[in-house]
């Protein structure tokens, strides 16, 4: 599921809110994800669960990263101090 595909599921729009309608599977699988991208400029007002769930992907991701960006100043660290001008 794509951004692209959400419009489909659009069921109401105001100036500031939209309303979409979409099965619990694809809510709690794909959503979180598609919402990531756009941080803070976005609020889950309901369900429940799509908060949860975005929060509990966004614990994810920030895992993988920290994971990743410590293990590149390892590599950096060790490329410096193993450099034979230093």
């Amino acid at each position: 599921m794509s951004a692209l595909v959400l419009g489909h599921h659009l069921k109401e729009r105001t100036s500031n809110q939209a309303i979409f309608l979409l099965e619990e599977k694809s809510l709690h699988t794909y959503v979180p994800y598609l919402l990531l991208p756009y941080g803070k400029s976005i609020q889950v007002i309901e369900p429940q669960s799509l908060k949860g769930k975005t929060c509990c992907c966004c614990v994810g991701v920030n895992g993988i990263l920290s994971t990743l960006i410590a293990s590149l100043t390892a590599d950096v660290s060790e490329a410096f101090y193993n450099d034979d001008n230093h």
